[in-house]
């Protein structure tokens, strides 16, 4: 049995070459240059970053054997390796566009897209360049919270809860904010144990503990490997403790790159009533996070009157819902929002995908039509882009792009 089934592509059988697994790897690599970043489904032509055309393998081709070489790679993973291994997507693709790590993966949710409610007496000043206002990390201490849960600006998924500290004067103020998708992902889970937070969240831990003897010694275990029953609330008050406050606490958690934590709500259930799905309570103690943050309503003021949930996969941003309040449907204002992502994109070279449904009352007919107007097509055929399962892309437009893409037209020379 070969060290990799990318193996047989050498040796045209499933006998060993004499060939060195690292020499197969890179050879692979040869053929699938990483430059190029979408091919033609049969035509040996592709595209680089850039817009610009060249020789490649087909799309067929590079995805076959870019998932035989992740099954062979699979086949060594050591026992208990994360579902969410890039490896065991090759597994998958071989046996069709099943997601399966997402089925593996136990008790998994997205948080990305995350609405949070805020409650309480004051009302955001407008600013330049915040015209609703913003939370504002120097004004804590004046709201009616604590801070018993980390020093920062507290937001919660569950706008009941936030409607009680509204409540507590005759004239307080609800907010639903938006914070950004790549934020929220960084946040520390207060209850969960150090091991098992995010990858990103683990790395910025260990870097925290390499550069402060008194925290590494804290929480450390025989050979200094950290202790496995610590939570990041556990992590959190020690490092309060040697830096002298919460306040510095969070302050060094934010220069680190972990934005706030999250803690989960005890939801009341009625009887009877199906099972409410659980909810978190956001603290933000990096401003710069909160700057990025869309004010979407105040009280029953709505100010972002469309509002589109994105996932970043590499170099695609997925367009996983475009939400209009059926108040303000048919004025346009989706149309306004997506543009405004469009230009995004294009100015920072961003693939957009999206997958139309006639979910939540949509009309899918129309909804393509729409996407097409706006220079989305069919994830299909000469436009198909292997990083993706979505059925709709568009790729970003730029003055160079469109030159390129003129010329390869004219001279019919196929182009993905």
């Amino acid at each position: 049995m070969p060290d990799r089934i990318s193996d047989s592509l050498y040796s045209g059988s499933l006998k060993r070459k004499t060939k060195p697994t690292n020499v197969a790897a890179r050879d692979l690599q040869d053929l699938l240059d990483p430059s190029i970043v979408s091919r033609a489904m049969i035509a040996p032509w592709g595209r680089d970053a850039q817009g610009v055309g060249q020789w490649a393998v087909p799309g067929i081709v590079a995805g076959a054997m870019k998932a035989l070489d992740q099954t062979g790679e699979a086949m060594r993973l050591p026992h208990g390796t994360s579902p969410d291994h890039p490896a065991y997507k090759g597994v998958f693709d071989v046996a069709g566009a099943i997601n399966m790590p997402a089925l593996l993966r136990k008790g998994a949710t997205s948080t990305l897209g995350m609405n949070l409610y805020h409650g309480g007496p004051n009302k955001w000043a407008a600013e330049p360049g915040f015209p609703q206002g913003r939370p504002r990390l120097d004004k804590m201490g004046e709201g009616s919270g604590g801070s018993y849960m980390g020093e920062g600006f507290y937001a919660t998924q569950n706008p009941t809860f936030a409607n009680a500290y509204k409540d507590k004067v005759a004239d307080g103020y609800l907010y639903k904010v938006d914070i950004p998708d790549e934020d929220i992902a960084k946040y520390l889970d207060w209850d969960k144990s150090l091991v098992e937070q995010s990858d990103k969240v683990k790395e910025i831990i260990e870097k925290l503990r390499s550069d402060n003897y008194d925290l590494f010694q804290v929480t450390s275990a025989e050979g200094g490997k950290l202790l496995p029953d610590l939570s990041g609330s556990d992590f959190y008050h020690i490092l309060s403790d040697i830096l002298g406050s919460d306040r510095a606490a969070s302050k060094a958690l934010a220069e680190a790159g972990i934005p706030g934590n999250k803690i989960p709500e005890i939801n009341q259930q009625t009887w009877g009533e199906p099972k409410k799905a659980p909810t978190h309570t956001y603290v933000t103690w990096d401003q710069k996070v909160l700057d990025r943050a869309k004010v979407l309503q105040r009280n029953e003021e709505i100010y972002n009157k469309s509002n589109i949930e994105t996932t970043k996969r590499g170099n695609v941003l997925e367009i996983n819902k475009i939400e209009t309040p059926k108040d303000f449907q048919g004025k346009g204002l989706a149309d306004l929002e997506l543009q405004k992502l469009i230009e995004q994109a294009d100015a920072d070279g961003i693939t957009l995908a999206l997958t139309p449904s006639n979910a939540f009352g949509a009309n899918k007919t129309r909804l393509v039509k729409w996407y097409k107007r706006n220079g989305f097509v069919p994830n299909k055929g000469r436009n198909k882009d292997f990083t993706t399962r979505e059925s709709m892309i568009r790729y970003p437009v730029t003055k160079r792009n469109e030159e390129i893409y003129k010329q390869l037209e004219k001279s019919g020379v196929p182009f993905a």
